[in-house]
C-alpha cells in the first residue's frame, strides 16, 4: 500500500449506471484537486486478533452473490459492519442497504462499506491513487442519476507509526488556512454532536478563539454562517468530518443530499497469507 500511493495513476470514471435521483449538488473545490500538503507513510497496522471467514467457491447461504474483492457473502460482510448500523430513516422508497467493497493498493487490502441499493442498482466506489493522499470516488450510484466525474467524497491520508494522527489532521488544516491567527486558534474536537460518527473528529476553532475574536458560541450559530480551518476544517453548509482507522486519516466531504454509501461503515479490510479477510483496525 505503501508504493500504491506513490505510483498508482487517477483512474478515470467508467460509464455511470442510470438512477433514480439527481447528482451531489457539490462538487469538489479547486483546492481539493490539488496534492495535499505532505502526509507520511503508512503504518504496517497490527493483524486484528479475529478474522474474517475465508471465502470459498460455494454458494452464499441467501444465494446472494459475493462481494467482488473481498469474496465475502452478504451475511459475514454485513456482520463485519454491524457497529454501523446505518439508519433506514430518510432511505428513498424502493432501496435499502447491502454490503460491497473496492479493492485498495495492490489487492490484499480492500475497502468494505454499506452500499445504497435501489432497483438492483449498487453503489460502486473505487479508490485513486495521489502523489500525497488517495481519494475515494465512484464509478456508479445506487440512486444518483449523474456523479461529476471529480466528485470524491473521501480522501486518505496514510500515517507513520509513532504519529500522532489528530496531530497530523490539525497541521494538514492549518496548512490550508490562509488567517494565521485563524490557524494558530484550531484545534481537534469530536464530531459527534455534529451528528457524525461516535467516532470521528474535527477541526474547527477552539471555544477560546470564538470568545476572543466574539465569534457565537457553536451551538447558536446559523447553520450556513461560518467554515474554520481552512479546507480540511470546520464547514457548517456542508459536512466535512475525519476519521481514523486502519493506518490512515480519512476525510469525509459531503453536501446535504441523500448519501448513498454509509460513510460510518467504511473499513479498511486486510487479506492474511490463508486467504482470509479481517478488518484493519
Amino acid at each position: 500500500m505503501r508504493a500504491f500511493l506513490a505510483t498508482l495513476a487517477v483512474v478515470g470514471l467508467s460509464t455511470l449506471v442510470a438512477a433514480c435521483g439527481q447528482g451531489p449538488a457539490e462538487k469538489k473545490s479547486e483546492a481539493d484537486k490539488t496534492d495535499a500538503p505532505a502526509a507520511t507513510a503508512q503504518a504496517d497496522a497490527a493483524a486484528p486478533a479475529a478474522t474474517a471467514p475465508s471465502a470459498s467457491a460455494a454458494a452464499c447461504p441467501d444465494n446472494a452473490p459475493r462481494t467482488k474483492h473481498t469474496g465475502l457473502c452478504q451475511g459475514e460482510a454485513s456482520a463485519l459492519l454491524a457497529a454501523a448500523k446505518p439508519s433506514k430513516e430518510g432511505m428513498p422508497e424502493g432501496c435499502d442497504w447491502v454490503a460491497n467493497d473496492a479493492s485498495f493498493g495492490d489487492g490484499s487490502e480492500a475497502i468494505l462499506y454499506m452500499a445504497m441499493r435501489c432497483e438492483g442498482r449498487i453503489t460502486q466506489l473505487e479508490v485513486r491513487g495521489g502523489a500525497r493522499s488517495a481519494s475515494i470516488g465512484y464509478t456508479a450510484s445506487g440512486f444518483f442519476k449523474d456523479i461529476p466525474a471529480d466528485y470524491e467524497p473521501v480522501r486518505v491520508f496514510p500515517v507513520q507509526a509513532g504519529t500522532d494522527a489528530k496531530a497530523m489532521i490539525l497541521e494538514l488544516a492549518r496548512q490550508t488556512t490562509k488567517n494565521k491567527k485563524e490557524a494558530a486558534g484550531c484545534e481537534v474536537r469530536s464530531g459527534a454532536a455534529d451528528g457524525y460518527p461516535a467516532d470521528s473528529f474535527v477541526v474547527d476553532v477552539s471555544a477560546a478563539y470564538r470568545q476572543a475574536n466574539k465569534i457565537a458560541p457553536l451551538s447558536t450559530t446559523e447553520p450556513d454562517a461560518e467554515s474554520f480551518c481552512g479546507q480540511y476544517g470546520y464547514a457548517s453548509d456542508g459536512n466535512r468530518y475525519w476519521r481514523i482507522h486502519g493506518g490512515f486519516a480519512w476525510l469525509h466531504e459531503f453536501g446535504q443530499d441523500v448519501q448513498d454509501f454509509d460513510a460510518a461503515s467504511l473499513v479498511l479490510m486486510r487479506k492474511d497469507a490463508a486467504g482470509a479477510w479481517a478488518p484493519v483496525k
